[in-house]
């Protein structure tokens, strides 16, 4: 395993994506895991519709939820970009959004990646050597 980055404090961050057919929006807490790799929870029941037409029940495995986890645990495997690679820490979904028409698997994909990025800034980041 290569070098990489780990955290030292727990945050709690939401984050929105609005493009051209890609709209997605997250809240979720990223904390440290020693030696506990990379561990995505998803801590919800249900994702909410953008239009506020209020709650709708879905899975764990929903396809949106699963491209977020996976979105995550890409930036631990060395798939994806950027470098460097985040290890042990603990992502716990709490809350997610969709909009009816422009949201899609990609945009949980992206919305992962660019999460995580501006969790671990806030959260201490620290230089991780195996």
């Amino acid at each position: 395993m290569s070098t990489g980055i780990t955290v030292t404090e727990s945050v709690s961050v939401r984050h929105k994506i609005n493009r051209h057919l890609m709209w997605a929006e997250v809240d979720a807490t990223l904390e440290p895991n020693p030696g506990g790799s990379v561990e995505v929870i998803i801590a919800i029941e249900r994702l909410r519709h953008a239009t506020g037409v209020g709650w709708d029940p879905v899975s764990v495995d929903h396809p949106y939820l699963v491209a977020f986890a996976e979105g995550i645990e890409r930036q631990s495997t060395g798939v994806g970009d950027p470098p460097p690679r985040v290890h042990d820490v603990r992502v716990t979904l709490t809350e997610a959004r969709q909009h009816d028409v422009d949201s899609s698997e990609m945009a949980f994909l992206i919305i992962a990646t660019e999460w995580l990025q501006l969790a671990v800034d806030r959260a201490g980041p620290v230089v991780w050597v195996p």
